[in-house]
């Protein structure tokens, strides 16, 4: 969906602002004892998003009929401003924090639901800089940059994933460049 540039941009600081919401608030109530699991729970959470990214990617952005209309675009013009408003990946991430409260109690459905936003708010990041940015080829950026790239001009499906080739590789939908010279 195109967004104004403002829409595009929001992801950027309300997702920092929910981040350290959820952790404060889950710092500032559990005691300290607590805490090295609480983080490993946002761990946990951050593990998923790979998984939860990828699988979005592949099924619904490429085989949903609306959503790959919209990522069709994305496609055609992949430096425009086109991306998920915060209505819907808030409403996602809302959704998927109160089943967790509701499956596992507050502190650890926020301990997952921080990873999950975390990693959203990451892919967020490179998705963007994977458009719009010039890396140093030296680093993360790039290979994340160039992996992306081939995911929309290479000459077959793949890469699904943004911010992470794994489980491209677990799904053999990793795409690498043709070694020509």
């Amino acid at each position: 969906m195109h967004l104004t540039r403002w829409v595009y941009y929001v992801d950027f600081f309300a997702y920092p602002v929910v981040l350290f919401g959820l952790a404060g608030g889950a710092l500032a109530t559990i005691p300290p004892a607590a805490w090295l699991f609480w983080f490993s729970t946002v761990g946990i959470g951050l593990f998923a998003w790979t998984l939860i990214e990828y699988i979005a990617h592949r099924a619904f952005l490429h085989h949903l009929p609306v959503l790959a209309a919209m990522h069709d675009e994305h496609h055609r013009r992949p430096s425009a401003m086109i991306g998920t408003p915060i209505w819907i990946s808030g409403a996602l991430l809302g959704v998927a924090f109160l089943a967790l409260w509701a499956l596992l109690g507050l502190d650890l459905a926020s301990g997952v639901s921080a990873g999950l936003v975390a990693g959203y708010l990451w892919y967020v990041v490179v998705h963007h800089k994977s458009h719009h940015a010039r890396p140093d080829p030296a680093s993360y950026m790039y290979r994340a940059k160039r992996r992306h790239g081939l995911h929309h001009h290479g000459r077959r499906p793949g890469n699904f994933g943004v911010t992470t080739a794994l489980w491209d590789h677990v799904f053999r939908t990793a795409v690498e460049a043709d070694r020509r010279s």
